[in-house]
Formats: structure tokens, sequence, C-alpha cells
């Protein structure tokens, strides 16, 4: 898969921060008053633990342990059966469940009897029927009579030995065995066309509920206005343009589904991504979008997981960083007078988590800034607030100095200067916390940031005026982190279902 160069992976987060470790489960006995249990393996040497019958799968066979453990109902019944539920093998007259005695011993010390063993008859058909009549009456036929003995004269061993000729195998019988043959091939197509038929049939339903479904022309032409914009966040001129650029060619679909997971093909590749913007615009639970878009809950989460790798890969490969004549050319005059020379504006924004379950992830990622667990990430500007760069996210510990390091930032503007994109003498502008002046001083930049007050005295006029300048242009990267955060999918706390999706 691609990994854009301005992504470095974070050596020191040893796992995802909502990702619970996993831990060997404990496994007791609900047997009577048995006391195997595997945290004591003094216990269980040579015990083996048998599941419970799911009550959602065989309710009578569940009932029936549930009475030979002979428990209280308060402590075991079948609404407190789970899949941690348990019997060992102490229990079972064979050391295990078999089709002879499939229950535990009774608790009570009842004998149990062997389960009966059921005889299915089978069905014949018409032609086994005559077949097996024909066999019959040559087996009688070749029968030699009561009131004769076998071997009585040498006519009868000639007679004898002419019927058995005539019980040997003859083409009439060939002829049935091949017809069977053929009967079950062709039993075997029409399943296989009625199968066909019946995917079509789906097929055509699917279509006709997406015509009169929630699709981004209905939305567009819809009497109010702006509605694909409030869905989405781009006008329709941006969404094609979008849509145009991730899929080239629209008779090839540029994301291969595996084969259980067809069905999402059904759904056109506009309306998928479609989808996948509505659904990172106002966070849209994912039974929500199955219902807007006529699939199923499993569908819509594998056509989002999708499509986010998928734009991650092609959007990410994009040089988001212009020349610095178009750079220059697009400050306000403003900004131009006060600051001739500063390229970009950066800053770190932070995207709340859940709380991880393990203690050092737990610490790695809690910010003192936002009082809890985050995600931090680096973003470049320009004087405008355009997007020129973004890192991955880190853990919200990690400093301002740290993320520029780890993010690839120095990388990326040396980068730049070997391109010409940076002149030796230009300046970054950031807050008070990016201390990287001797780091950029090695690349030939500057930095740019309001000067700091001392507590033995007021700040001068003039440091008073250069901090309001500075805030007054630091502002546009500001706006820019808050057009991300209308982006609902990442304003909220993200939570663990969306996993490592989010670092995409």
């Amino acid at each position: 898969p691609f990994c854009p160069s301005n992504c470095v992976v974070v050596e020191h987060l040893q796992q995802w921060p909502w990702r619970r470790q996993q831990q060997k489960m404990v496994k007791i006995c609900a047997y009577g008053t048995c006391n195997s249990d595997t945290r004591y393996p003094d216990r269980v040497l040579g015990v083996r633990f048998f599941p419970f019958p799911k009550p959602k799968r065989n309710m009578e066979a569940c009932l029936r342990w549930i009475r030979a453990c002979g428990r209280p109902h308060s402590q075991l019944s079948h609404e407190k059966v789970t899949k941690h539920t348990y019997v060992c093998s102490k229990h079972f007259k064979e050391g295990r469940p078999t089709k002879r005695y499939p229950d535990p011993q009774p608790a009570d010390g009842r004998e149990v009897a062997p389960k009966r063993q059921h005889v299915y008859s089978r069905t014949m058909t018409p032609l086994e029927t005559s077949e097996n009549d024909e066999n019959c009456k040559k087996r009688i036929s070749l029968s030699p009579p009561p009131n004769e003995t076998p071997g009585a004269s040498s006519d009868d061993t000639a007679c004898l030995q002419e019927k058995h000729k005539e019980a040997t195998p003859t083409q009439e019988s060939l002829d049935n065995i091949r017809l069977r043959e053929e009967n079950e091939k062709l039993k075997q197509q029409l399943a296989s066309l009625q199968l066909q038929q019946l995917v079509k049939e789906k097929k055509a339903q699917r279509k006709q509920k997406t015509k009169n479904s929630f699709n981004v022309e209905d939305v567009n032409k819809s009497p109010v206005k702006n509605m694909l914009q409030y869905y989405t966040g781009f006008t329709y001129a941006t969404f094609m343009l979008l849509f145009s650029f991730l899929v080239p060619d629209k008779s090839v679909n540029p994301i291969v589904y595996l084969e259980k997971q067809s069905a999402c093909m059904l759904l056109p590749l506009k309306e998928q991504l479609f989808l996948v913007l509505c659904r990172l615009r106002h966070g849209f639970h994912l039974k929500d979008l199955g219902f807007r878009f006529n699939v199923s809950m499993q569908e819509a989460s594998v056509i989002f997981n999708s499509w986010i790798k998928y734009m991650y890969y092609r959007l990410g490969s994009l040089c988001l960083w212009p020349s610095r004549d178009v750079l220059v050319s697009k400050m306000t005059s403003e900004y131009r007078r006060l600051f001739p020379n500063v390229i970009a504006i950066i800053d770190c924004t932070e995207v709340r988590t859940d709380r991880p379950s393990s203690l050092k992830t737990q610490s790695q990622c809690f910010s003192d800034y936002k009082s809890g667990t985050t995600l931090k990430a680096l973003i470049v500007t320009d004087s405008r607030g355009s997007f020129m760069f973004s890192t991955c996210l880190y853990p919200g510990s990690i400093s301002d100095n740290n993320i520029c390091t780890l993010g690839g930032f120095y990388k990326l503007l040396s980068d730049l200067m070997s391109e010409g994109k940076l002149k030796p003498g230009d300046a970054i502008m950031a807050d008070k916390g990016f201390v990287i002046d001797k780091e950029l001083e090695q690349l030939g930049l500057k930095l740019i940031i309001p000067p700091f007050s001392s507590s033995s005295c007021q700040m001068s006029p003039g440091n008073v005026a250069t901090t309001r300048q500075i805030a007054s242009h630091r502002i546009h990267i500001e706006r820019a982190i808050s057009r991300i955060k209308t982006f609902k999918l990442v304003s909220r706390k993200v939570t663990s279902n969306l996993g490592i999706y989010i670092f995409d």
C-alpha cells in the first residue's frame, strides 16, 4: 500500500490507544460444586473445558446441561449462559460430549442412559423400486423349489446356470444407470440456473431501490438549496471534480472487493463516494447510512473503510506545496508589507479519543492542553490559510518540537530547498511552543514567533505591537483548523470502531 513521504511511523507507540491488551481468558467449570479453574493449574491437570450449547442455536440442549449441573436458577439459567460458560471433562461419562452421551452426568447421581440413535429411512425412487423388484424376482427364480433338493440331476444344474446368466447385468440396467447420472447432472444445472436467476432478480431489485433512494442527483436537485454542500461540504462541481480524479475510468472499479463483499459493487461508484463524504461530514452511523443507501450495515462499513484507504493512497500522493512565486503573489498587501519572507504558518491540532485500557498508552496519549487522551498532528498553511502539509497523528503527549522531527517537517523543508521552492532567508511563522529556531537555522531559514514576556517587567510597546501583528496573521491557520473540525467524524471523540482508519 502507498504511504506518502510525509508520513512517519511512531516507533515508541507500541499499540493503538483503543486496542485492548489480549489476555488469556479464565475458564471456570459451572457444574455443581466443581472447583476446576484455570487460574489454579493444580486443579486442571488433564482437564478439558467444553462450552455450553448456545441458547439461540440449541435451547433444548442448553436446558439439559443446566439441569445436569444442578445449580440454583439464580446462579445458572439460559439467560446467564454466555460463550464463556464451560463444563469440564470430569462430568462426562466418556470424558467429553459424544453421540452416545452428549450431556454431562446429572449432579444428583442419577445414571445417564445412552442417547438413542435415530434410524433414517430413505425414500426410494420409482426407478430404484422397479430395479429392486426385478432383482428380487431373479433371486426368487434362482432359489430351488422347496420340494426339490439341490444337485438332484444334471438337468437341474443346467437350468440353474441358464437362470444365472439371465441374472447378470443386462444392457437395460446399464442404460438405467446412465440415465440416472444424466438426471443428476441436469438437476445440478437446473439449480445453478435458478441461483443465477435469483441473483439477477436481486440486482434488479437493488437497482430499482437505488433509483428511488438517497443519491447525489436527487440531493443536488432538491428544492432546498445547497443540500449537497450540507451533506458533503462540497458543491456539485467540486464533488464531480473529486470523483473524476478518484475514478478516472468510470467503467473500471478502482476498489477490488472480496468475493463475499461483492454485494458492495451493486451500489454505483458515485453513490459510494457520496456515502463516505456523508459519514465524514456528519458522522452518520452505519445503520443510518445503510437505510439511506439501501445497503446492509456491514456493506456500508466495508465501503467506507475501503474508500478511506483508497482516498489516502490517491490524495496522499499529491504535492500541495506550490512554488515560491505563487505563494508570494497570493499574499495580501498587509501581510507582504509586514512579513515579506514568511512563506508558511505552522500549528498543531488535537483529536480526542477514547481512553485506552493500557496505562502506558494512556499516559502517552494524555494531553495537558485538552486534559484528556488525544491524537496530535502538525498542520502547515500559506498566508491565506490553504493547506500545504499535514503529518500523521501522534500521541497527545508529544511536544511541538518532537512532532516536527518525527513528522518529517525538516526533511520536507530540505527537499523544498533543493527543488527551489524555498530560498535561504525565508521564514516560518509559529506559536511560542515551537522552539525550533536552531533546526531552521541549519537549513538557512528563520523562525518568526511572538516575543516572550518577562516576569520582572512588562512587555515593551514594540513587543506588544509585534505580538498583535503575528496574532492577526496566525488567525488564518486557526480558521483552517476550524474547517477541519466541521467534519464531525474528527470533531467528536474518536471511538474504537474507527480502528486504524482514523490515521488515513
